[in-house]
């Protein structure tokens, strides 16, 4: 689990590798923050040389929203 971010959390493990958010952060927000990273078994979502989400995701949030399964979230519920 990533919590180095200071509002969100992203939990790997929860992750269904649908793209999803990554699909939202390059298409709709225009920023590309998230990426599917490797091939195969081993595909995760990450940001580039898995730095973490930068601060100001925090007033974003369009990834966390479309998550289907929560692996993106905030670390204090809204």
């Amino acid at each position: 689990m990533d919590t180095r971010h200071e509002f969100i959390i992203h939990d790997k493990h929860k992750c269904i590798r649908c793209g999803t958010c990554v699909k939202i952060c390059s298409e709709v927000i225009n920023k590309s923050l998230l990426a599917l990273m490797k091939r195969g078994f081993n595909t995760q979502v990450q940001t580039a040389f898995d730095r973490g989400l930068p601060s100001y995701c925090k007033d974003c949030g369009a990834c966390i929203e479309e998550c289907p399964v929560g692996a993106l979230d905030w670390k204090q519920k809204k």
